[in-house]
């Protein structure tokens, strides 16, 4: 009997990772969490809004949980290094989740990941229309340059009244290349 089309190697999709190296990723991470727990509990706790941004964050790239991460990452770890630095065992992690302080530094930093992600884009809007207004600014006044040393013809996207404008290179002021490139 021959083998279907289907069976063939050629055909096959590309699977993604084994499920030998799937299972090697979560016994290294289980390991890391019992071997590491106190700071898993402080970097469970302090790395909520993250989740959070991530779960409501739907626009495409994720954005918003880009920016609340990067931020709630700034603010958790002060508290690990705390922890790294003083008895790392599961009752400072626990001193450190009870800490008022602790919990202003993980959510104030998240939520100041939120106001970046609000705010940027209008900035960056509004920065990018000055500029613009600016380069059009800029462009009539060299507009009004022109049409002084050419003619109001310049100025208008009609053809002359002929329909015969200037052919030759050499009509018009001279510059030199230095006066070009300035342009």
């Amino acid at each position: 009997m021959a083998k279907s089309k289907q069976d063939s190697p050629e055909t096959r999709k590309p699977r993604g990772p084994s499920r030998i190296r799937r299972w090697i990723t979560i016994l290294v991470i289980m390991v890391s969490i019992i071997v590491g727990l106190p700071t898993a509990i402080v970097i469970a706790v302090g790395m909520l809004p993250t989740l959070v941004s991530f779960i409501v964050d739907m626009t495409p790239g994720r954005y918003a949980c880009r920016c609340v991460a990067g931020l709630n990452v700034a603010g958790v770890a002060p508290f690990v290094d705390k922890l790294w630095s003083g008895h790392n065992d599961v009752n400072a992690a626990m001193n450190i989740i009870g800490d008022t302080l602790a919990w202003l530094a993980f959510y104030g930093s998240a939520g100041f990941g939120w106001i970046l992600f609000m705010s940027l884009p209008g900035l960056v809007a509004t920065s990018q229309t000055l500029n613009a207004r600016r380069v059009v600014h800029n462009l009539h006044a060299r507009q009004e340059e022109i049409a002084k040393e050419w003619g109001l013809n310049v100025k208008t996207n009609k053809p002359d009244a002929d329909n015969s404008g200037p052919v030759d290179d050499d009509i018009g002021p001279e510059q030199s290349d230095e006066e070009f490139a300035a342009l």
